[in-house]
Order: structure tokens, then sequence, then C-alpha cells
């Protein structure tokens, strides 16, 4: 078996800084996170670097949707214009920010709170904001002997919760417009 070296399969290599922790692309844009909080947007067709910004890392997740990227990042949700990076909007979340979707206009993030001196996870919370940064409603649920993890994918927001002796709790939750 021949391995391949990155460079020898990629089309363009760029660095971030640090580890990159979230990769998104979308509408001939390639953006990146990293570890200490560098978010970088790339033209996909030329390499050519866009735009850059320092935030407080690590950026935990990305999206892109329509002219804007969000990103869970440290414990806040940011959200940026996709053509220069300026900064649209962005709000603090209790612990730790996990996880962002948008679905039908409505942002949905999700946070973890761990406490170091217990070593574990003590509550997670799920966030409902409007397109503008609102907040509409918010969810926190206490985690019990274990991780409290979400996933977020479209449509849907799942909770798995670790518990002792292998067993786990599961939870979904349909996400859904906001209606006026």
């Amino acid at each position: 078996m021949t391995v391949r070296s990155l460079e020898s399969v990629s089309s363009f290599e760029r660095g971030l800084g640090s580890a990159c922790t979230a990769l998104r692309f979308g509408d001939g844009n390639l953006l990146a996170g990293s570890q200490e909080g560098a978010l970088a947007c790339w033209s996909m067709d030329s390499g050519n670097e866009l735009w850059r910004v320092e935030i407080d890392g690590p950026i935990s997740d990305l999206v892109l949707e329509g002219n804007r990227v969000y990103a869970a990042a440290s414990s806040d949700l940011h959200v940026f214009d996709v053509d220069d990076g300026e900064i649209v909007w962005s709000r603090a979340l209790e612990g730790a920010s996990d996880y962002v979707r948008v679905h039908d206009g409505v942002v949905w993030a999700s946070s973890s709170v761990y406490e170091i001196e217990i070593s574990d996870y003590t509550e997670s919370t799920v966030w409902m904001f409007d397109s503008s940064g609102s907040l509409q409603q918010r969810w926190t649920f206490p985690s019990a002997h274990g991780i409290s993890t979400y996933t977020m994918t479209e449509g849907y927001c799942s909770d798995w919760a670790g518990r002792d002796a292998g067993t786990f709790g599961f939870a979904v939750a349909r996400m859904r417009s906001i209606t006026t």
C-alpha cells in the first residue's frame, strides 16, 4: 500500500496557528476554526484567504447558512458576515459552547457546565435565538453521574447522558420554527 502525503492529495494547504477544531465548506468558501480561536475563510476556487478573525477559543462548531457564519466558541455564540468576517451579533452562553445549528431561521446552540472540583458535567443548556440574536427560550438540564452532550442535526436536537454501569439516557426534541 502506498502512503501519500497530505500535500500530494490536497488542493491547497493553509494554517490556522493551532489545531483545527471545526471545518465547513459551502458556496465556494472553506471555513476553519482553531483551538486557539482563529476563524478563517478561504475561496475554494483560488485558495486566497478572504478574511480572518481572532476570538476566544476553542471553536467547537461552525455553520454556514446564507450569508452568515455561526460559530460556537469558548463560552460564546458568534455570528459573522461571510463576505467580510464582520461580527453581526454575539451572545454569551453559560459554560462551554458545544454545538450550533440553524433551522427555519431559528438559531439553536448548546452549552455544558463542567465542574472541575467534582470532575463532572453538572448541567447542559439548549438555547433558542431568533435570527437577530434575541434569546427566545432556553432549557437547562442537570447531568447525573456523567457526561451530558448534545448532538444537533437538521431539525432535531438529541441529548445523551452517560450513566453509571454502562446505561445511558437519551432524549430527542424536534426543533420548531418561531411563529407569531
